[in-house]
């Protein structure tokens, strides 16, 4: 039996900076590889802020809802979680409260449920604001393929969406189902199982948590880094430091101080290499190269050279990029989009998830 490690995948975004509202253009690569045309729909809501106060743009830079919020996030199935004060509920594209503002935490909607917090409990509404399942977690997760996980007193458990416990409390930690497997921890050891409960991939010492992505999840054999598939089997070997799940295809991994991203075949994608960087999304990857970002293709080759301070993955068609104190989004025609009136802008709320 191989000792599996499941890697632990921490995002942390703190950013707020003062900008003005124009559209330019960046320094591209002098040969630019364009992908898929991809074209924002100017419905599509931004959050952004002035000062303390906080409100939503569109792909065109209009102001579409004024600043009015404490915090707020980005639209999902039509609602997005805000804040006034330190209480949170969900607006609609019109700014208005469709689910009021009276909850001490709130996530966003997943599988037709929201996660929310009341009295220091957890539970979940539904899109009308109707509690469906009732405040009693002390811990808890989002929905995920029909089932959340959550914890009473210090045991955790599957539910359905009637809030019927699935399996039993019988897990020490678990994280939500993803492709239909999820990490559990048992004995202090960690494995997988399928939706029916039955361990699927049994693991030996195993500490941290991780996910399948695209078939392949990564995780430590004799303190290297690889792949298995859904059925447990190696398929990239492990020998990388550190290691990313897969995004379109690729994954960024980590190996005698270099980044580069590798093929579900466990071959390097190209050869560039990097500092650091993010997983691919809507065909464009953010890495640093001597200390500034910029984007590649999936040929990894630069359609914006580096020239930022930081950068953050594509969005609904826009990414999120600083340079200096200046901070803006960025579309995939490489045009610039930040305001007219000295503002700041964030990508919203990006709090860990409570259960973490």
């Amino acid at each position: 039996m191989f000792r599996i490690r499941i890697i632990p995948f921490v995002v942390f975004i703190g950013l707020v900076s003062a900008l003005y509202f124009t559209i330019g253009s960046f320094h591209s690569a002098k040969q630019l590889v364009y992908i898929k045309s991809i074209t924002v729909d100017t419905n599509t809501l931004f959050p952004i802020s002035m000062g303390k106060k906080w409100g939503y743009m569109n792909s065109s830079g209009k102001m579409v809802i004024p600043y009015q919020y404490t915090a707020c996030d980005y639209f999902s199935g039509g609602l997005a979680r805000a804040g006034i004060g330190d209480k949170f509920g969900y607006i609609d594209k019109d700014g208005r409260f469709i689910i009021p503002c009276v909850y001490e935490e709130s996530y966003p909607f997943s599988d037709g449920l929201a996660l929310v917090m009341s009295n220091e409990r957890y539970g979940y509404i539904d899109t009308n604001g109707k509690t469906v399942i009732p405040f009693i977690y002390e811990h808890a997760n989002s929905f995920s393929e029909g089932t959340a996980a959550v914890s009473i007193n210090g045991k955790w458990m599957f539910i359905d969406k009637n809030g019927q416990n699935i399996f039993g409390y019988q897990y020490e930690y678990i994280l939500p189902f993803s492709e239909g497997l999820a990490a559990v921890k048992t004995n202090g050891m960690w494995g997988f199982i399928e939706i029916s409960g039955k361990m699927k991939i049994p693991g030996d010492k195993n500490t941290g948590s991780g996910s399948f992505s695209e078939g392949l999840t990564a995780v430590s054999i004799g303190g290297k880094f690889g792949y298995i598939d859904r059925n447990g089997s190696i398929v990239i070997p492990p020998k990388y430091l550190w290691a990313k799940p897969f995004s379109e295809g690729l994954a960024l991994v980590y190996d005698d101080n270099r980044y580069y991203f590798i093929t579900t075949q466990g071959q390097p994608a190209f050869d560039t290499l990097f500092d650091i960087g993010e997983s691919f999304q809507e065909g464009l990857a953010a890495v640093r190269v001597n200390g500034k970002y910029g984007f590649i293709d999936r040929q990894g080759k630069f359609v914006i050279e580096p020239q930022f301070d930081i950068a953050l993955s594509f969005r609904e068609g826009m990414a999120f990029v600083t340079i200096g104190n200046e901070s803006m989004y960025i579309n995939h025609q490489f045009q610039q989009v930040k305001p007219l009136q000295k503002q700041e802008i964030s990508p919203g709320i990006k709090k860990p998830l409570p259960g973490k």
